[in-house]
Formats: structure tokens, C-alpha cells, sequence
């Protein structure tokens, strides 16, 4: 079960994976956690997130992760402030600065900002966090180390300071400046020296142990209780976001390589092209319209798919998931994929007709399919056969439609969950309209055969 937790200048990497292995990725900015959540992972954690050099993590790709079914675990600095601001939404946000965020006690950004280093650095922090010196300062005064008067004032001074300034000598120093006691200010940096509080660090740790508990535990996040509003907003960043590589890895070639290969590849590419332009599409639509494949249809579709495939034993599936450089959360969000193809299908299954015909006129066709549309609705009907039953004509529904499947669609499907997909790949409305068109196929090709035997 994949873990991915965003995460920067709060904790160290080396102290994180002590904790939890898991995938840890760069402080989440906005569009980061959507690009996560559309490799559906088990659980996504939130620690640190950008806010000021490029836009933060939005509200909004954290709810559509929700509604996916992730987890989404914050704390410790902007997972705090987005936990408590998405709680009754699902995300679940733990450690003291979530707390207070959550009960109001705390309201500003500035709280949990520090300026910090760049990723060759490891996000090595240059500042403190207001937290932390809140933290300290309440440590200090339990005490004893400074009295209320002291410990007010010295909260003032640090609040009054911009965030990337605020540092323990720098604060000390305003101490003194606004005529602070110079014994105070020494006790204190003798405390601060020694037992100085990451308030921070330890809600960082409490976010990795509560998604280590989630993954030994393997519960399936629940139902959430909201639907998305489509706004043209959130199709921006979706837009930008699915033009990026896949943030957690994969194939060590990029997307858009592997695209310029299959444009070159004739007939066959512009086949895949076209089918990727109709996914494409369908995600669009889903996305507008807050569509969710509930979990019964994605277990369906995962035995279709392995049954068509052979890849009913763990060791064949694996195989063909490092074929395609896909985990098995990727595979998961693959599946997805397709049954929002086949979803946006059925909502255009009234216009089909139409566009078939558009096609065959654009590929020049258009003449011979019709003649053999109206060819074979003259025979039929010449002979009362336009419209009827096997069970009229005295044949077997299961032995034509096998005959069908076999002979003019290629396939032989075996089994009812198989048939329902087939029906939905071929833009049919029902079983009835599949066992109607391959009665009409039957009837015309043992008259045709009855007239060349004649």
C-alpha cells in the first residue's frame, strides 16, 4: 500500500523514513496532491506545502483525493491549517498546532512559516516557526525560567517580527533593545540552548505514526459524504497538472516521448490516439460532473480485465504491471480511467449514430456500409425477418450470439460480467440490443448462403 507524505523543512527525511517508509516528496504545492491522488495511493500525508514563491496546495485537489477514497492525513505545519480547515470533510489532521487551528485558538498562516534552504540543502530552516517559540516560551514559563509578565511581552515581540526574521537571537535581541531584563534574556537562551521545543518536528512524527497505523490496519477510507462542483478554476489546474510527469516515478521515459513514438506509427498509433483523445474527453466530463466509480464496478472491471488477460495468479499480474511500469495503485486509477470512458459513453449513446456516419463520410466509406445496412434490411424484410425472435425462426439466443461474437466481432467471450463490458465498448444500450443486432447478422448470412447454394 503506497504512502506519499509532502514534507520539507518540519523534519528531515532520514528521521521520517526511520519512522515510516514511505514515498516522500517536496513541500506540496498547488496541484501537487491532485497529481498524487491521480496514482491512487493508499494514503496521502501533508506536512509541509509552498506558499508564498509558487501558489499553495488547494482546498480543492485535497477534497477530490477525499473523494477517491485516499486518506489524507495533515499536521505539523500547512497539513495542519488545511486539516483543519477540510476536517468535516474527511481529512483527518492530528498533533497540537492541528488542535489549535481546529478550536481557533490560532488563526494565521504566519504561525507555522519559515523561511528555510532549497532541496540541496534538505530544507534546512533559517527561521523558527511562531508555534514553536509559543511552545518554548509556555516550557519556559512552566519553569520558571521567565514569569507571566516576561513571557507575554517576549510572545509579542516574536508575533511583531516577519516570519523569515524570526529567529531566537533575533528575538532576544529586540528583548534587550525594548529594555528587556539582560538576566531574563540569558536564562532564556540558556533554556532555549538546551530544551527548546519543536513543536512542529513532534506533530510531523504524529502525522507518520497515524498513517503507519491506516497502512497496518489496511481500512479502506469511507464514504465521503460531499460531491465536487466542476468550476473552470479547478479545470486550469487540472489541465496544468496532467501536462506534468507522473510525480511518484514510473517508467524512466517520459509520456511524451513514448507519445512522439506513436504518432509515427501509421494506422495503428492514430488508432491509439484516437482512443486516448476519447479518454481524455471522458475525464473531463467526470471531472464536471463529480463522477465516482463505486468500489463493487472497480472490483468487476479488475476481474474482467485480469480474466481477459491471464492474469488471474499474483505472479502473472506482477509481471505485467512491471511490463508496464505501473503499481498497483496506478493500475487501480488506470481502471478508473476506463470506466469513466465508458460512463461518458452511455451520456452520448443518443448522438452516436450520428458521428458513426460523420466518420465514415470524413474516411470515404459512407457508401458501402449504407448499401449494406439497406441491402440486408430488404432482405430481412422480404421475408417478415426484419424484426422478430429466435425462439420465432426456431434457434438458440445463447448459439447465435456465440456465432456473432465468434464470427463478426472476433471474439468469444465467456461469462455475463464479460458480455455487460462488450456491450458497453460497443456503444449498445443493452443486451437485448446486442442479441437483436446479432439475430439480424445470423438470419442475413444464412440467406445469403441459402441464395449462392441456390
Amino acid at each position: 500500500m503506497t504512502v506519499v507524505v509532502f514534507l520539507g523543512p518540519t523534519l528531515p527525511v532520514d528521521a521520517a523514513r526511520a519512522e515510516l517508509d514511505a514515498i516522500y516528496l517536496p513541500p506540496a504545492g498547488q496541484g501537487d496532491v491532485y497529481r498524487v491522488a491521480r496514482e491512487q495511493p493508499f494514503a496521502i500525508g501533508i506536512v509541509d506545502g509552498v506558499f508564498e514563491s509558487v501558489p499553495a496546495v488547494w482546498h480543492k485537489e485535497i477534497l477530490w483525493a477525499l473523494a477517491r477514497g485516499i486518506h489524507v492525513v495533515g499536521g505539523g505545519s500547512m497539513g495542519a491549517l488545511r486539516a483543519a480547515e477540510l476536517a468535516r470533510f474527511g481529512m483527518q489532521g492530528v498533533g497540537r498546532i492541528f488542535e489549535a487551528y481546529a478550536s481557533e485558538a490560532l488563526e494565521d498562516d504566519d504561525e507555522v512559516a519559515v523561511a528555510h534552504l532549497d532541496a540541496s540543502f534538505g530544507y534546512r530552516p533559517t527561521s523558527e516557526a511562531m508555534v514553536n517559540v509559543r511552545a518554548t516560551l509556555e516550557a519556559a514559563l512552566r519553569e520558571g525560567v521567565i514569569g507571566e509578565s516576561e513571557h507575554e511581552r517576549i510572545v509579542a515581540l516574536a508575533k511583531r517580527l516577519f516570519y523569515p526574521e524570526r529567529t531566537y537571537p533575533e528575538l532576544l535581541s529586540r528583548w534587550l533593545e525594548a529594555g528587556g531584563d539582560r538576566s531574563v534574556a540569558e536564562r532564556l537562551q540558556t533554556f532555549i540552548e538546551t530544551r527548546r521545543v519543536d513543536q512542529k518536528r513532534e506533530d510531523a512524527l504524529l502525522v507518520l505514526r497515524e498513517l503507519r497505523r491506516l497502512r497496518e490496519r489496511g481500512e479502506a477510507a469511507p464514504e465521503r459524504p460531499f460531491s465536487l462542483s466542476h468550476t473552470e478554476a479547478w479545470d486550469q489546474v487540472v489541465q496544468w497538472a496532467d501536462a506534468q510527469p507522473p510525480i511518484l516515478g514510473g517508467s524512466n521515459v517520459s509520456a511524451e516521448l513514448v507519445t512522439a513514438e506513436v504518432r509515427q506509427a501509421g494506422e495503428r498509433g492514430r488508432a491509439v490516439l484516437a482512443s486516448a483523445y476519447e479518454r481524455a474527453l471522458a475525464g473531463l466530463l467526470a471531472r464536471r460532473a463529480s463522477f465516482r466509480v463505486p468500489a463493487e464496478e472497480l472490483a468487476r472491471r479488475d476481474h474482467e480485465f485480469r480474466c481477459a488477460r491471464g492474469l488471474e495468479s499474483g505472479e502473472a499480474f506482477d509481471r505485467w504491471l512491471a511490463a508496464c511500469a505501473l503499481t498497483r495503485e496506478q493500475y487501480r486509477a488506470m481502471l478508473e480511467r476506463l470506466a469513466e470512458q465508458e460512463w461518458a459513453s452511455l451520456l452520448v449513446q443518443s448522438e452516436l449514430d450520428q458521428h458513426v456516419l460523420d466518420e465514415l463520410r470524413l474516411r470515404g466509406e459512407y457508401a458501402e456500409f449504407v448499401e449494406r445496412a439497406r441491402e440486408k434490411e430488404r432482405a430481412l424484410a422480404a421475408r417478415g425477418l426484419s424484426d422478430t425472435t429466435p425462439e420465432r425462426v426456431g434457434e438458440d439466443k445463447g448459439r447465435v450470439l456465440a456465432w456473432y461474437l465468434e464470427q463478426r466481432l472476433g471474439c468469444a467471450v465467456a461469462g455475463e460480467d464479460r458480455i455487460e463490458g462488450l456491450i458497453r465498448r460497443l456503444g449498445l444500450p443493452d443486451r437485448a440490443a446486442l442479441e437483436r443486432e446479432a439475430l439480424r447478422e445470423y438470419l442475413y448470412s444464412r440467406l445469403l448462403g441459402a441464395e449462392m447454394a441456390g
